[in-house]
């Protein structure tokens, strides 16, 4: 396996777990959404137990985050070490050979001869054995400096800022599928060589539950609508969330400045009266912010004052469109200065 599948699959590995988790979780909470009575005690305990998670998760996807691939070393690998013909079999069987004595058996019943045939075609055998190992081990010596040569290659790519290297980076790692909870539906582009600019598509409708499960004192569960106001603040901080995870996740991968997430979601277009696909959250995150920050004890649309962005949000009306950020143009520090002193407040 060349040094890109290594990378797929160790990213792989490490997504699997928690992609399987979430969809395990996702799935019974619109299960307990749909059962109007719990009966018996101890699975209404369980199904609070299991909303209670799921809701928790939905909105600390920041805290997590793949580990950092470290591009320099990669670029300073050292080359695998050509090998050399090993005559070990060989000189084992010379060694028999050589110590070999005739017994006074093989002496009687004339043994010697073919006994000597037998120990010179196994030299025989050992010196072809030796060569065999070696042309495997130059065969696979080729194949690993081939693909040592290419990971140098793609990693000076990635540390020179090269686009098509960065993209093909995300391609093969797909750090934005780490969690079954986030949009599928991803749009990635490479502004210049210190932006990354991503929409995230969010599908609130089907992740933010709109009903909550309640252990009640006989120890059975009611199911109830959960209220518009708390609906609405628990659909902001997935939003925030996840947003904030996505930039972790891409800055942890490539040696961007910085990540600008637009998160999109299907809203009532009040011209139409139909869904159409709208920007609620547009926000620009420096690398040295985010770096900063303490995510473990951060609010996810809180944490959203630290940046430069565009959200209209009130927890009775919930999201209503924005305009996209513009992807600065002039140098991120002075662009970002300058978003700052314009930023409003981010919550109604």
């Amino acid at each position: 396996m060349g040094w890109r599948g290594t990378l797929r699959t160790l990213g792989a590995i490490s997504r699997e777990a928690e992609r399987n988790s979430n969809r395990r979780a996702r799935q019974r909470a619109k299960e307990i959404a749909l059962s109007e009575k719990l009966e018996a005690r101890e699975q209404a305990a369980e199904a609070v137990k299991d909303f209670e998670e799921y809701v928790e998760r939905l909105i600390t996807l920041h805290r997590s985050c793949s580990p950092s691939i470290n591009w320099h070393s990669q670029a300073a690998a050292l080359a695998p070490v050509q090998p050399q013909l090993s005559q070990k079999s060989e000189a084992a069987a010379q060694s028999r050979l050589d110590s070999y004595k005739p017994s006074w058996l093989d002496k009687l019943f004339g043994n010697t001869e073919k006994k000597l045939k037998k120990l010179s075609d196994a030299l025989s055998a050992a010196k072809s054995e030796d060569q065999q190992r070696f042309r495997e081990e130059s065969t696979k010596f080729e194949e690993d400096l081939a693909d040592h040569k290419d990971q140098v290659e793609f990693a000076k790519r990635i540390l020179a800022k090269d686009p098509a290297a960065m993209l093909e980076a995300i391609k093969l790692y797909e750090p934005l599928h780490a969690v079954g909870l986030l949009g599928e539906n991803l749009l990635i582009q490479i502004e210049n060589p210190d932006l990354v600019v991503i929409d995230l598509s969010v599908h609130g409708e089907e992740v933010i539950p709109k009903e909550r499960p309640k252990l009640l004192a006989s120890g059975r569960a009611s199911v109830k609508a959960i209220p518009k106001g708390e609906y609405n603040r628990l659909y902001q901080d997935h939003v925030c969330s996840a947003s904030l995870r996505v930039t972790r996740e891409i800055l942890a991968l490539i040696p961007v400045d910085a990540v600008q997430i637009n998160a999109v979601d299907d809203l009532v277009d009040s011209a139409t009266g139909h869904l159409k696909q709208s920007a609620i959250l547009s926000y620009l995150a420096p690398r040295s912010t985010i770096e900063k920050l303490s995510y473990h004890a951060i609010d996810p649309s809180d944490a959203m004052k630290n940046f430069l962005h565009q959200m209209n949000f009130s927890p009775a009306a919930g999201f209503k469109p924005i305009q996209r950020l513009e992807p600065p143009k002039a140098p991120l520090a002075s662009s970002l200065q300058t978003g700052l002193e314009r930023m409003e407040p981010h919550r109604g």
